[in-house]
């Protein structure tokens, strides 16, 4: 998916005016996060960071619904740059994280918390 966001200027821009925030993943993620080094990728966010539902509710839609900000859709299909020689694919050990990977091992501990949260003590 495209998104219409303002000038991205480095590791972090911030636009008052769009009400948006950009993060670069290359420039955040140490290097042993190896697939933010291979792809361009970016995390998006208000700005001013909106803290309250209350200070939501004063906004309009298209200031906090990125949906809005969809330009256009495109469906990439690997196996078409596949035979280009100018386009080699990258093997899915560099773009994935295997199980003996530090980041492979984060996540996987983020997702059981997520699936069973400990119960609240009482």
């Amino acid at each position: 998916m495209v998104l219409g966001v303002p000038q991205i200027s480095g590791a972090v821009s911030a636009c008052a005016e769009s009400g948006i925030q950009t993060l670069r993943l290359s420039s955040l993620c140490p290097p042993d996060a190896t697939r933010p080094h291979l792809q361009e990728g970016y995390l998006l966010g208000e700005y001013p960071e909106i803290r309250t539902y209350e200070e939501m509710k004063r906004l309009f839609t298209f200031e906090t619904d990125f949906s809005q900000r969809l330009v256009g859709k495109f469906r990439f299909r690997p196996k078409d740059f596949a035979s280009d020689p100018n386009f080699p694919l990258l093997p899915m050990e560099a773009l994935c994280p295997s199980e003996d990977d530090w980041v492979f091992s984060l996540c996987a501990s983020i997702k059981s918390q997520i699936e069973s949260p400990e119960p609240a003590e009482s």
